[in-house]
Protein backbone atom coordinates (compact mmCIF):
# COMPACT_ATOMS: atom_id res chain seq x y z
CA UNK A 1 0.00 0.00 0.00
CA UNK A 2 1.66 3.75 -0.69
CA UNK A 3 1.14 6.42 1.41
CA UNK A 4 -1.17 8.14 -0.31
CA UNK A 5 -3.70 5.43 0.30
CA UNK A 6 -2.61 4.75 3.80
CA UNK A 7 -3.53 8.30 4.34
CA UNK A 8 -6.61 8.41 2.65
CA UNK A 9 -7.46 5.30 4.66
CA UNK A 10 -6.59 6.64 8.42
CA UNK A 11 -8.86 9.91 7.62
CA UNK A 12 -12.17 9.38 8.78
CA UNK A 13 -14.70 9.75 6.03
CA UNK A 14 -17.53 12.52 7.02
CA UNK A 15 -21.12 11.87 5.93
CA UNK A 16 -22.86 14.47 3.93
CA UNK A 17 -25.63 16.36 5.76
CA UNK A 18 -29.58 15.05 5.25
CA UNK A 19 -32.18 16.98 3.47
CA UNK A 20 -33.59 17.81 6.51
CA UNK A 21 -30.67 19.12 8.20
CA UNK A 22 -29.85 21.08 5.29
CA UNK A 23 -33.17 22.75 4.84
CA UNK A 24 -33.41 23.69 8.55
CA UNK A 25 -29.77 25.45 8.46
CA UNK A 26 -30.36 28.69 7.09
CA UNK A 27 -27.69 29.97 4.88
CA UNK A 28 -25.29 33.24 5.56
CA UNK A 29 -27.06 35.58 3.24
CA UNK A 30 -30.58 34.44 4.98
CA UNK A 31 -28.98 34.89 8.34
CA UNK A 32 -28.31 38.76 7.53
CA UNK A 33 -31.74 39.35 6.75
CA UNK A 34 -33.84 41.37 9.33
CA UNK A 35 -36.22 38.93 11.21
CA UNK A 36 -38.98 41.15 10.58
CA UNK A 37 -38.55 41.04 7.11
CA UNK A 38 -38.66 37.65 6.59
CA UNK A 39 -42.12 37.52 9.01
CA UNK A 40 -43.54 40.10 6.38
CA UNK A 41 -43.32 37.63 4.05
CA UNK A 42 -45.88 35.25 5.03
CA UNK A 43 -49.25 34.67 6.26
CA UNK A 44 -51.49 32.33 7.61
CA UNK A 45 -52.60 31.26 4.54
CA UNK A 46 -48.51 31.06 3.49
CA UNK A 47 -45.68 33.45 1.44
CA UNK A 48 -47.67 36.20 0.28
CA UNK A 49 -46.46 37.51 -3.28
CA UNK A 50 -47.03 41.27 -3.25
CA UNK A 51 -48.29 44.07 -0.50
CA UNK A 52 -51.98 44.82 -0.62
CA UNK A 53 -53.28 47.20 -2.80
CA UNK A 54 -55.05 50.36 -0.83
CA UNK A 55 -57.75 52.72 -2.48
CA UNK A 56 -57.73 56.61 -1.97
CA UNK A 57 -59.49 58.65 -0.30
CA UNK A 58 -62.52 59.24 -2.15
CA UNK A 59 -62.63 63.30 -2.87
CA UNK A 60 -65.99 63.54 -0.67
CA UNK A 61 -64.02 62.44 2.09
CA UNK A 62 -61.74 65.34 1.91
CA UNK A 63 -62.24 68.43 3.69
CA UNK A 64 -62.76 71.93 1.81
CA UNK A 65 -59.61 73.31 3.47
CA UNK A 66 -57.63 70.21 2.36
CA UNK A 67 -58.61 70.18 -0.90
CA UNK A 68 -57.73 74.00 -1.29
CA UNK A 69 -54.59 74.22 0.95
CA UNK A 70 -55.83 76.49 2.80
CA UNK A 71 -55.50 76.99 6.41
CA UNK A 72 -58.74 77.16 8.65
CA UNK A 73 -57.93 80.81 9.57
CA UNK A 74 -57.58 81.60 5.36
CA UNK A 75 -58.71 85.48 4.81
CA UNK A 76 -60.11 84.58 1.22
CA UNK A 77 -62.15 81.85 2.95
CA UNK A 78 -63.77 84.43 5.67
CA UNK A 79 -64.76 87.51 3.70
CA UNK A 80 -67.02 88.11 1.07
CA UNK A 81 -68.55 91.20 1.98
CA UNK A 82 -66.30 93.94 2.43
CA UNK A 83 -67.30 97.88 3.96
CA UNK A 84 -64.92 100.57 5.22
CA UNK A 85 -65.59 102.03 8.23
CA UNK A 86 -62.82 105.01 9.39
CA UNK A 87 -59.88 103.00 9.67
CA UNK A 88 -60.73 100.10 9.99
CA UNK A 89 -62.30 97.33 7.19
CA UNK A 90 -64.91 94.93 8.45
CA UNK A 91 -66.54 92.05 7.09
CA UNK A 92 -70.57 92.45 6.39
CA UNK A 93 -72.52 89.42 7.97
CA UNK A 94 -75.91 89.18 10.14
CA UNK A 95 -73.76 89.11 13.11
CA UNK A 96 -73.86 91.83 15.94
CA UNK A 97 -71.16 94.51 14.79
CA UNK A 98 -69.03 93.65 18.09
CA UNK A 99 -69.24 90.17 17.47
CA UNK A 100 -67.50 90.82 13.94
CA UNK A 101 -63.58 91.58 14.19
CA UNK A 102 -62.19 93.87 11.24
CA UNK A 103 -60.19 92.08 8.52
CA UNK A 104 -57.71 94.75 7.77
CA UNK A 105 -56.88 98.21 9.37
CA UNK A 106 -55.78 101.11 7.72
CA UNK A 107 -52.93 103.79 8.72
CA UNK A 108 -55.41 106.86 8.20
CA UNK A 109 -58.73 107.40 7.18
CA UNK A 110 -59.01 107.77 2.88
CA UNK A 111 -60.68 110.78 3.02
CA UNK A 112 -58.56 113.06 5.99
CA UNK A 113 -55.72 114.19 3.35
CA UNK A 114 -52.39 112.29 3.99
CA UNK A 115 -49.82 111.14 1.39
CA UNK A 116 -49.18 107.33 2.72
CA UNK A 117 -51.81 104.97 3.66
CA UNK A 118 -50.19 101.43 5.47
CA UNK A 119 -52.77 98.23 4.68
CA UNK A 120 -52.89 96.11 7.86
CA UNK A 121 -54.14 92.63 7.83
CA UNK A 122 -55.87 91.46 11.30
CA UNK A 123 -55.78 87.95 11.87
CA UNK A 124 -55.42 85.48 14.99
CA UNK A 125 -52.37 84.49 16.74
CA UNK A 126 -53.32 80.91 16.45
CA UNK A 127 -56.55 79.19 14.85
CA UNK A 128 -58.00 79.11 18.96
CA UNK A 129 -57.25 82.32 19.85
CA UNK A 130 -59.26 85.43 19.98
CA UNK A 131 -56.42 87.70 20.72
CA UNK A 132 -55.25 89.30 17.38
CA UNK A 133 -52.35 90.93 15.57
CA UNK A 134 -51.72 93.23 12.94
CA UNK A 135 -49.70 92.63 10.02
CA UNK A 136 -48.30 95.04 7.62
CA UNK A 137 -48.69 94.53 4.72
CA UNK A 138 -48.90 97.28 2.20
CA UNK A 139 -48.43 100.63 1.61
CA UNK A 140 -49.36 103.21 -0.92
CA UNK A 141 -48.38 106.48 -1.85
CA UNK A 142 -49.78 109.06 -5.13
CA UNK A 143 -46.74 110.14 -8.06
CA UNK A 144 -46.36 113.75 -8.18
CA UNK A 145 -48.79 115.63 -10.42
CA UNK A 146 -49.76 111.94 -11.80
CA UNK A 147 -53.39 109.59 -10.83
CA UNK A 148 -50.90 107.00 -10.99
CA UNK A 149 -50.66 105.11 -7.43
CA UNK A 150 -47.36 103.00 -6.20
CA UNK A 151 -48.02 99.73 -3.52
CA UNK A 152 -45.31 98.34 -1.99
CA UNK A 153 -45.04 95.09 -0.27
CA UNK A 154 -43.71 94.80 3.42
CA UNK A 155 -43.53 91.16 4.55
CA UNK A 156 -41.91 88.50 2.44
CA UNK A 157 -45.70 86.71 1.98
CA UNK A 158 -46.98 89.97 -0.37
CA UNK A 159 -45.72 90.43 -3.92
CA UNK A 160 -42.32 91.11 -4.52
CA UNK A 161 -41.94 93.92 -6.69
CA UNK A 162 -44.02 97.24 -6.89
CA UNK A 163 -47.56 97.41 -7.84
CA UNK A 164 -49.15 100.10 -10.03
CA UNK A 165 -52.77 101.48 -9.64
CA UNK A 166 -52.90 103.47 -12.83
CA UNK A 167 -55.91 105.12 -14.38
CA UNK A 168 -56.79 104.34 -18.09
CA UNK A 169 -58.59 105.81 -21.01
CA UNK A 170 -59.78 104.25 -24.24
CA UNK A 171 -62.84 104.66 -26.66
CA UNK A 172 -63.88 107.49 -24.34
CA UNK A 173 -64.66 104.74 -21.04
CA UNK A 174 -62.18 104.92 -18.74
CA UNK A 175 -61.19 102.08 -15.72
CA UNK A 176 -58.94 101.77 -13.08
CA UNK A 177 -55.86 98.86 -14.17
CA UNK A 178 -53.99 97.19 -11.25
CA UNK A 179 -50.91 95.72 -12.65
CA UNK A 180 -48.01 94.05 -10.77
CA UNK A 181 -44.07 94.38 -12.26
CA UNK A 182 -41.69 91.94 -11.35
CA UNK A 183 -38.51 92.82 -11.05
CA UNK A 184 -36.79 89.25 -11.60
CA UNK A 185 -38.61 88.96 -14.94
CA UNK A 186 -38.80 93.05 -15.30
CA UNK A 187 -42.56 91.95 -17.02
CA UNK A 188 -45.73 93.64 -16.25
CA UNK A 189 -49.11 91.86 -15.61
CA UNK A 190 -52.33 92.83 -14.94
CA UNK A 191 -53.43 91.64 -11.73
CA UNK A 192 -57.03 93.17 -11.86
CA UNK A 193 -58.74 95.78 -13.59
CA UNK A 194 -62.49 97.52 -13.85
CA UNK A 195 -64.45 96.96 -16.79
CA UNK A 196 -64.70 100.22 -18.64
CA UNK A 197 -67.61 102.89 -18.30
CA UNK A 198 -67.75 106.49 -19.51
CA UNK A 199 -67.57 108.08 -16.05
CA UNK A 200 -66.08 106.36 -12.92
CA UNK A 201 -67.26 108.91 -10.63
CA UNK A 202 -70.94 108.85 -11.60
CA UNK A 203 -71.54 104.92 -11.57
CA UNK A 204 -72.52 103.37 -8.62
CA UNK A 205 -71.27 99.94 -8.94
CA UNK A 206 -67.73 99.12 -10.74
CA UNK A 207 -67.10 95.67 -11.61
CA UNK A 208 -63.61 94.50 -10.87
CA UNK A 209 -62.45 91.78 -13.05
CA UNK A 210 -58.89 89.39 -12.95
CA UNK A 211 -56.34 89.57 -15.91
CA UNK A 212 -58.53 86.74 -18.13
CA UNK A 213 -61.43 89.38 -18.10
CA UNK A 214 -63.28 86.96 -15.34
CA UNK A 215 -65.50 88.79 -12.64
CA UNK A 216 -64.35 88.81 -9.62
CA UNK A 217 -65.68 91.44 -7.06
CA UNK A 218 -68.21 94.00 -7.79
CA UNK A 219 -67.82 97.36 -5.90
CA UNK A 220 -70.31 99.85 -4.50
CA UNK A 221 -68.88 103.19 -4.37
CA UNK A 222 -69.64 106.16 -2.20
CA UNK A 223 -69.41 110.04 -3.16
CA UNK A 224 -69.11 113.31 -1.36
CA UNK A 225 -72.63 114.15 -2.28
CA UNK A 226 -74.13 110.92 -0.42
CA UNK A 227 -71.36 110.94 3.08
CA UNK A 228 -73.69 108.54 5.03
CA UNK A 229 -73.10 105.51 2.11
CA UNK A 230 -69.88 103.56 2.95
CA UNK A 231 -68.23 102.28 0.45
CA UNK A 232 -68.37 97.94 -0.21
CA UNK A 233 -66.97 95.13 -1.50
CA UNK A 234 -68.31 92.30 -3.02
CA UNK A 235 -66.09 89.47 -3.68
CA UNK A 236 -67.49 86.79 -6.06
CA UNK A 237 -64.54 84.60 -6.66
CA UNK A 238 -62.32 82.54 -4.92
CA UNK A 239 -58.93 83.90 -4.54
CA UNK A 240 -55.71 82.87 -2.22
CA UNK A 241 -54.99 85.23 0.51
CA UNK A 242 -52.12 87.02 -1.46
CA UNK A 243 -54.63 88.27 -4.18
CA UNK A 244 -57.31 89.00 -1.51
CA UNK A 245 -54.73 91.26 -0.39
CA UNK A 246 -53.92 92.91 -3.34
CA UNK A 247 -57.13 93.58 -4.76
CA UNK A 248 -58.67 94.77 -1.06
CA UNK A 249 -55.57 96.81 -1.27
CA UNK A 250 -55.97 98.66 -4.47
CA UNK A 251 -59.38 99.15 -3.80
CA UNK A 252 -58.52 101.35 -0.89
CA UNK A 253 -55.93 103.36 -3.08
CA UNK A 254 -58.66 103.95 -5.57
CA UNK A 255 -60.96 105.08 -3.26
CA UNK A 256 -57.98 106.93 -1.77
CA UNK A 257 -56.66 108.48 -4.63
CA UNK A 258 -60.10 109.50 -5.46
CA UNK A 259 -60.50 111.41 -2.35
CA UNK A 260 -56.68 113.20 -3.26
CA UNK A 261 -57.95 114.23 -7.11
CA UNK A 262 -61.53 115.79 -5.21
CA UNK A 263 -59.46 117.70 -2.74
CA UNK A 264 -56.88 118.81 -5.59
CA UNK A 265 -59.67 119.89 -8.00
CA UNK A 266 -61.10 121.60 -4.48
CA UNK A 267 -57.88 123.50 -3.14
CA UNK A 268 -57.69 124.31 -7.44
CA UNK A 269 -61.39 126.27 -7.78
CA UNK A 270 -60.19 128.13 -4.34
CA UNK A 271 -56.90 129.07 -5.85
CA UNK A 272 -59.31 130.51 -8.86
CA UNK A 273 -61.38 132.24 -6.31
CA UNK A 274 -58.65 133.76 -4.67
CA UNK A 275 -57.19 134.95 -7.71
CA UNK A 276 -60.02 136.51 -9.17
CA UNK A 277 -60.57 138.12 -6.24
CA UNK A 278 -57.18 139.37 -6.34
CA UNK A 279 -57.25 140.60 -9.73
CA UNK A 280 -60.81 142.45 -9.04
CA UNK A 281 -59.50 143.91 -6.05
CA UNK A 282 -56.22 145.44 -8.20
CA UNK A 283 -58.62 147.13 -10.49
CA UNK A 284 -60.71 148.48 -7.59
CA UNK A 285 -57.20 150.22 -6.61
CA UNK A 286 -56.71 151.18 -10.23
CA UNK A 287 -60.13 153.08 -10.17
CA UNK A 288 -59.48 154.34 -7.11
CA UNK A 289 -55.92 155.70 -8.47
CA UNK A 290 -57.53 157.39 -11.39
CA UNK A 291 -60.55 158.79 -10.11
CA UNK A 292 -59.19 159.98 -6.55
CA UNK A 293 -61.94 160.94 -3.93
CA UNK A 294 -64.85 159.11 -6.31
CA UNK A 295 -67.39 156.16 -5.01
CA UNK A 296 -66.77 153.15 -6.92
CA UNK A 297 -70.26 152.07 -6.95
CA UNK A 298 -71.39 155.78 -7.83
CA UNK A 299 -72.98 156.55 -11.73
Amino acid sequence: MSGVDAARSSTPSVPPPSYSESTSRPTSRESLRPISSQISNFTSDGPRSRPPSIAPPSYSNLTPSAALHEPAHSISSQISNLTIDRTFINPVTGSSPSEVYPSYQLSHELDAGYGTIEVSRITPFTESSAERRNKHIYSFTQYVFSTTVEIVGKRRSTLRGTIYLRLTHSLLKQSWEISHHNPTTDKTTVLFRTRPVRNLHKEEKLQWEDGRRELVAVESQSSPESPGCKPGLHVVKELGDQMVDVLVTGWCAKIWVGWQMVIAETREKELDSFRRKLAYGGNIFSVRDLNPGSNLWSQ
